[in-house]
């Protein structure tokens, strides 16, 4: 979980690249996939330097699971909502 102090700090003085790529890697350690990927494609964004990083394998993983998560989430609440549509209509 990420500390509100520092958002905070990112917000009134910003990383260098290299620090938010270091940061995404270490989330990536701790098995915070999510974090990871957002701060490794924003590092990315902000520097091509950092681009290498994201055809890692590990980097990958982490990418494809996150991926499959949120199109599971919407997947999921798309069917909820044909379920309640169709309870309205048979009400």
């Amino acid at each position: 979980m990420t500390h509100p102090h520092i958002l905070t700090h990112l917000c009134v003085e910003p990383l260098p690249p290299v620090h938010v790529q270091a940061w995404g890697l270490m989330e990536l350690q701790r098995g915070n996939w999510l974090a990871a990927v957002m701060l490794l494609e924003r590092s990315a964004r902000l520097d091509v330097a950092c681009q290498p990083v994201l055809k890692w394998h590990v980097v990958q993983t982490a990418k494809k699971t996150v991926g499959s998560r949120k199109s599971r989430a919407g997947s999921g609440s798309a069917r909820q909502q044909q379920e309640q549509q169709r309870s309205q209509q048979h009400a």
